[in-house]
């Protein structure tokens, strides 16, 4: 089959942030570990306002950790 014969090309959907991001954090569901996403379903589920368990540095919007010097 020549390129001319080969059928339209199948367009690939756009990708939605919103179902990739978590509802309770600004972090991405792929960066949780098992409690974050435990502690994030369950904030999300009781409709609490509490703070984030999620590691620094695994969103954009954090600062990624600081080195920490050792003393010798």
């Amino acid at each position: 089959m020549s390129a001319l014969d080969a059928p339209p090309a199948i367009p690939v959907p756009a990708i939605d942030m919103a179902a990739l991001t978590c509802a309770s954090c600004p972090h991405l569901r792929a960066a949780h570990d098992r409690i974050g996403l435990r502690y994030c379903s369950a904030t999300t589920a009781g409709a609490l306002e509490r703070g984030c368990v999620c590691a620094p540095g695994t969103s954009t919007a954090d600062p990624a950790p600081a080195a920490t010097a050792t003393q010798a």
